[in-house]
């Protein structure tokens, strides 16, 4: 689509991407499975949603006693799994606070913490709605 990126008219690239949950890739692996079948999908996106939550618990309990390389560890878990979703806002927000950690000055919990569950409830809210569209 090289014409389309060179036309100005044409939205940007990054534009056209979810950066709460790019769909793309859960709608892609659809492609693999038979029609209808969306048992394997939703078990993933169960997994995920399981995995996240409890980094996220992770993450507020490393923040409690202190420990910057646990914060760091799973920030980087996270991110790993948010990537992999397409979950770019998420993503983004583990990134940062890796390298706060990283650095050694993390910013406030009830910060970190209210933008990781901002993101968590976006991307929940999403997938359920994606699940609701295609049932099981």
């Amino acid at each position: 689509s090289l014409v389309r990126a060179a036309d100005p008219a044409a939205p940007d690239e990054e534009d056209a991407v979810d950066d709460v949950l790019d769909l793309r890739l859960i709608e892609h692996l659809r492609g693999f499975r038979e029609q209808g079948d969306n048992g394997i999908i939703v078990q993933l996106i169960d997994t995920f949603l399981q995995d996240i939550n409890a980094r996220r618990n992770s993450i507020s309990a490393a923040y409690g006693s202190h420990d910057l390389e646990r914060v760091r560890r799973e920030a980087h878990a996270l991110k790993g799994s948010a990537g992999f979703f397409g979950a770019l806002r998420l993503s983004k927000v583990c990134a940062e606070l890796m390298d706060s950690a990283t650095g050694g000055e993390l910013p406030p919990a009830h910060q970190a913490l209210k933008q990781l569950d901002d993101e968590l409830l976006s991307i929940t809210r999403k997938l359920e709605a994606w699940r609701c569209i295609h049932p099981a």
